[in-house]
């Protein structure tokens, strides 16, 4: 009989709630989004984490923070902002994310999310409003067309990061997709580095790679990238090129073999 009150008790205090005209939609995001800020913060892996999660009354939106790692410093190029935009729509168009993007929509919620860098702690805000999420779930895509506007976005932001230094003599020079592989062309300073006898070790350097890969098995980030790739067909494709001879090394991952260090599920 407790235990029978107590539901009474509840169901009373959401209609009363309901007639003094609260939205009991707004009512269960709220919970939902108290739950999740709960769990936080959240690593995600090399690309930060996601500290917070609040719903704000006043403009009935969801905010959403992410503290990023400086690996993630192409999103806040300005030119790469609406690729940003566009990849947080993407986000709310898995299936995982299904329940909570149906919580916004009946709740007439927009949503928020503000990425900062770790290192600069510069910041960009990016805004989806209650009627552009519920343009998303009106016209859902298929995971094949989300993963090939994730794709193509990632091949923009990453070619705007370059050139860059991955390591002392090391340059990452451009990405580009051909022939079914994401391709990274990476200069070699041969007045640093050894070309010859990288020439000698493209075995070596495949392993390097495969270990790190086993090495980021838990990495969330790293792990929606091998999914996504592994659904378009692509591989991996390193191009190293010295800077003085013009010689080239070529390591292939190809996407047949990614699948092995596919080991976590989704998650944001």
């Amino acid at each position: 009989m407790k235990f029978i009150a107590q539901i009474l008790m509840i169901v009373g205090m959401l209609a009363t709630l309901s007639g003094c005209g609260v939205d009991p939609n707004v009512v269960k995001l709220k919970k939902t989004v108290e739950l999740l800020n709960s769990n936080c913060p959240v690593d995600i892996g090399v690309a930060g984490v996601f500290t917070s999660i609040e719903y704000n009354g006043q403009d009935r939106c969801v905010h959403m923070k992410f503290l990023n790692t400086e690996y993630a410093s192409a999103g806040f190029i300005g030119e790469n902002k609406e690729n940003a935009r566009e990849n947080l729509k993407l986000m709310f168009q898995t299936k995982e994310l299904q329940e909570m993007l149906t919580e916004l929509v009946d709740a007439k919620a927009g949503i928020v999310a503000t990425y900062k860098l770790r290192d600069s702690m510069k910041a960009l805000s990016i805004a989806l409003s209650y009627e552009e999420l519920k343009e998303i779930k009106d016209h859902p895509l298929s995971e094949l067309e989300r993963n090939k506007l994730l794709f193509k976005n990632k091949i923009e932001m990453d070619g705007r990061r370059c050139p860059y230094e991955m390591a002392k003599g090391i340059m990452m020079e451009k990405t580009e997709l051909t022939d079914g592989y994401i391709v990274f062309h990476i200069s070699v300073d041969e007045e640093v580095c050894n070309f010859g006898k990288m020439k000698l070790m493209s075995d070596e350097l495949k392993d390097n790679i495969v270990r790190r890969l086993e090495m980021m098995s838990g990495d969330i980030n790293l792990q929606n990238e091998l999914r996504m790739m592994s659904s378009l067909g692509i591989g991996y494709h390193y191009k190293y090129i010295g800077s003085k001879s013009g010689d080239s090394v070529d390591v292939l991952i190809p996407e047949e073999d990614l699948a092995q260090y596919c080991t976590t599920e989704y998650s944001l």
